[in-house]
């Protein structure tokens, strides 16, 4: 529990520390978050958004409604699979994000700079672990552990 806490700790001091120049750019953390990801990534189904960015389906939806309302996002039919929409940068949404990205980037290196290459390596590859878990084995796993526990062992 520790660590996860110390997690969440970390995660915290440097979403705040990104969301200040956010703020005066009008651009939420979960706005910039898909910004960057469309940058990085190119465009993305909405379920592929939602199931990276967001807590609920309301929260995506809303998000993705103001960055379309801006100009900054286009939502478009999937070639493929009619009943996907494709998520893309706008013209003025890869302006936009372009020049907020380097700002952003030198406070992720500031704050990371406490740690060396090879633990920022570390780091990465834990939290890609924890990204990519299986959470339901472990579940199941706790809950048949937690189960022993509880039957007395004279049964």
């Amino acid at each position: 529990m520790e660590a996860y806490l110390d997690l969440i700790d970390a995660a915290t001091t440097v979403d705040s520390l990104i969301s200040r120049p956010l703020i005066h750019n009008k651009v939420t953390l979960g706005q910039f978050r898909v910004l960057s990801t469309l940058l990085k990534a190119g465009p993305q189904t909405q379920q592929g958004l939602f199931e990276r960015h967001f807590r609920t389906e309301a929260n995506a939806s809303s998000t993705l409604a103001i960055l379309e309302r801006r100009g900054l996002i286009v939502r478009r039919g999937h070639e493929a699979d009619k009943r996907q929409r494709m998520v893309h940068l706008s013209p003025q949404g890869h302006a936009f994000i372009a020049k907020l990205m380097p700002k952003q980037t030198r406070v992720v290196r500031a704050q990371m700079a406490a740690l060396n290459g090879r633990e920022q390596n570390t780091l990465r590859k834990l939290c890609r672990k924890l990204i990519e878990g299986n959470p339901t084995r472990f579940i199941a796993e706790l809950t048949l552990a937690e189960r022993e526990e509880e039957t007395p062992k004279d049964w």
